[in-house]
């Protein structure tokens, strides 16, 4: 991977991008899921899919956090002054998902189909960095492979069928599942490939970011596989993993106080401030 390609995975440009919250066409009578959304990346996702009149659901642990989230969006955008006229405000909802536990994930999907008969988008965005003495899930899997891959996997395959049904009505590339990877997986990516150990039995490996990296490569092989594998469609739902730049969220709240110091200058908000 050149440095070029590094600086730009790091950075990537602020200006110029074809999409951004400013042109973002209405999302009004759109469903999106939005996981890990309390805060970071997840949180400004949510507010700015609100904010175009999309209706999002928060998948997150914690009630608690994903209503104090909500309540600042909502007021935000109370503010006329922060207000498009011309666009009519979304709404959101809470489902409680801990992506630590299949049988919680399972649960949240079955609410979610309970409520609703479509889904544009799952975004797949709930994950963690490297982390030491990380505590297995509750079914006693692995951390990193557990939150970066297992939640995400299982999500996805529940919620195929109404993803696969929503596609089926509208243009095509409308409905989407986005998977967040990592420039890691370029950076640290052994020359023999992933090691197999961490398919059969990843608590044998020792190297945390080994194992982040290894679990962000999972996303890019989801994705791929996932598009592979679904029913032939003239309207097929487009997966994607992509890296989602260098910013500052709690993905990097167990990262060493050192490493973390060193690394903070280079680190941005996930939006303009």
């Amino acid at each position: 991977m050149s440095v070029a390609s590094i600086w730009t995975q790091f950075f990537p440009p602020r200006n110029g991008a074809p999409l951004t919250e400013a042109n973002l066409p209405n999302q009004n009578g759109k469903v999106f899921i939005v996981t890990g959304s309390s805060s970071g990346i997840g949180y400004e996702l949510t507010r700015i899919l609100y904010g175009a009149g999309g209706k999002v659901y928060m998948l997150t642990r914690s009630r608690e956090n994903a209503e104090a989230a909500a309540d600042r969006i909502t007021a935000l955008y109370s503010d006329k002054s922060n207000v498009d006229p011309s666009r009519t405000r979304g709404s959101i909802e809470f489902i409680e998902m801990d992506v630590m536990d299949l049988t919680s994930v399972k649960r949240a999907s079955q609410d979610f189909l309970s409520r609703e008969g479509r889904l544009d988008v799952l975004f797949n965005n709930a994950g963690t960095g490297a982390r030491k003495d990380a505590p297995l899930s509750a079914q006693g899997r692995e951390y990193h492979f557990s939150v970066n891959v297992l939640g995400g996997f299982l999500l996805t395959r529940l919620l195929n069928p109404i993803l696969s049904k929503t596609a089926r009505n509208l243009p095509p590339n409308s409905v989407r599942v986005v998977y967040p990877a990592s420039v890691l997986v370029e950076m640290m990516t052994p020359k023999s490939g992933i090691n197999p150990k961490f398919l059969e039995d990843p608590q044998s490996i020792t190297d945390v970011n080994e194992l982040y990296s290894t679990s962000k490569a999972a996303a890019w092989f989801m994705a791929s596989e996932y598009a592979r594998r679904q029913p032939s469609s003239n309207t097929p739902v487009v997966y994607i993993a992509g890296n989602p730049g260098n910013y500052v969220t709690n993905i990097w709240r167990h990262t060493p106080a050192l490493l973390y110091y060193v690394l903070r200058p280079i680190l941005r908000d996930p939006v303009r401030k």
